[in-house]
């Protein structure tokens, strides 16, 4: 009889990467309105997220969260152009709703093997309520068993809490779990707490001896 009974994954960079496509239309939109060069990196769009929290948008439920979402947008405008353009940040908004991120190649084969192996599969994520449509929009939707997020526990890995809630919606114990993230400390903190936990490193750089390279690999510990 198998020992496991439940895979977790991580969600960016694990399952998903950036979706260029989407953001490349992004990018060229705003740059239409305020005909200079665009750019966004991670400190000014925390700076943005921090200004629509000061005024009073939050992202504790899935539909506050496309409200925060909508106005994040709504303020790259006006911060592009000086005034702002709803028409043009709505076209931005559904460019990205859902579908900024892709899946890497390996990861509906891994799905599919791990539920034909009579395995559950679980995502454990460092993100909002949306995590669930994300995945269903990506098609991954049947084959996941439970959702996780921080946003949902009030904690981020590694710390315990979440991943611990994460296996009790299964009803499961660490040592009958998997759990696979791109980061080392979040593997570590699945690894301290009885899991079998693996880092997917498909650039094969600094490798530690829990890596993989790709989440196929997972088949193998599954059947011993």
């Amino acid at each position: 009889m198998n020992k496991y009974k439940a895979v977790f994954f991580d969600r960016d960079n694990t399952l998903t990467y950036k979706n260029e496509k989407a953001y490349k239309k992004y990018y060229t939109l705003v740059e239409s309105v305020s005909h200079k060069k665009f750019i966004m990196d991670n400190k000014r769009m925390f700076e943005i997220f921090n200004k629509i929290k000061q005024r009073g948008f939050d992202t504790n439920t899935y539909d506050n969260e496309v409200l925060f979402y909508k106005e994040y947008y709504k303020e790259v405008i006006r911060e592009e152009c000086g005034y702002l353009d709803e028409e043009t940040a709505f076209k931005i908004f559904n460019i990205m709703w859902l579908k900024d991120r892709c899946l890497f190649g390996d990861v509906l084969d891994t799905f599919k093997k791990i539920k034909e192996k009579g395995l559950k599969i679980g995502i454990i994520s460092d993100t909002g309520l949306s995590l669930e449509a994300t995945l269903v929009a990506l098609g991954l939707g049947e084959y996941i068993d439970s959702y996780t997020c921080s946003k949902e526990v009030g904690v981020m890995k590694p710390d315990p809490e979440i991943y611990l809630t994460a296996i009790n919606k299964l009803g499961l114990k660490p040592e009958e779990c998997i759990y696979v993230d791109d980061y080392l400390e979040e593997v570590e903190g699945a690894l301290k707490l009885g899991f079998t936990a693996f880092r997917i490193n498909r650039n094969c750089e600094d490798t530690e001896k829990f890596d993989i390279r790709s989440l196929k690999e997972i088949i193998d510990v599954i059947v011993g």
